[in-house]
């Protein structure tokens, strides 16, 4: 049992520290942008765009960007889409899929200790006597002899078990990671002032 949490918390962060910190804007990157597009000078409204898509190629003015799409004969036969590169206040990589194996291992310990401690504390302040014999979460029968058992055993108990359940189901959850690039280099990359 030690050794599977063990190896549930260590998985995730040896598998965050092996990738790239810092991705280079190349061809065949996923790449999202933040882009102001207009503003209106009687207004003064700014309106952004969010351009995301492959990367193709790049010239001094722009970079052309073929759409993202769940399939990739349908990204095939997507036209590219010219992003001009005036204007970009935020670039982003996409650098996979991120599991949260521990935030899940966290919050299953938390809640499954105060479970775990109310279900005991409830059962001692009805009236019933201390419990002798321990289900997974009930009390089943009084203590004949008085001796408490201690609702931190439960906690701990019903935390582990929170735990791991929770590192199960953070590990199943999947989610995009993106790693912004610094828009200084950017900048310079381009010859933009």
């Amino acid at each position: 049992m030690r050794r599977l949490l063990l190896l549930l918390l260590t998985v995730p962060l040896a598998h965050a520290a092996s990738q790239e910190t810092a991705p280079l804007l190349r061809p065949g990157a996923l790449v999202r942008f933040v882009r102001m597009d207009t503003v209106d000078r009687a207004t003064g409204e700014v309106r952004f765009t969010y351009p995301e898509g492959r990367l193709e190629s790049a010239d001094a003015r722009s970079l052309l960007l073929r759409p993202a799409s769940a399939s990739s004969t349908q990204a095939v036969a997507q036209e590219p889409v010219r992003v001009p590169v005036m204007g970009v206040i935020r670039v982003e990589s996409f650098s996979g899929l991120q599991r949260h194996a521990v935030a899940g291992a966290l919050l299953g310990l938390t809640l499954g200790a105060a479970t775990g401690y109310l279900t005991t504390h409830s059962d001692d302040s009805e009236g019933r006597g201390k419990c002798a014999n321990v289900s997974f979460l009930f009390c089943s029968a009084p203590s004949p002899s008085g001796n408490p058992i201690p609702s931190a055993s439960r906690a701990a108990r019903i935390g582990a078990t929170g735990m791991v359940a929770g590192a199960l189901v953070g590990y199943l959850i999947r989610t995009e990671r993106w790693t912004q690039i610094d828009l200084e280099a950017f900048q310079r990359r381009f010859g933009i002032e």
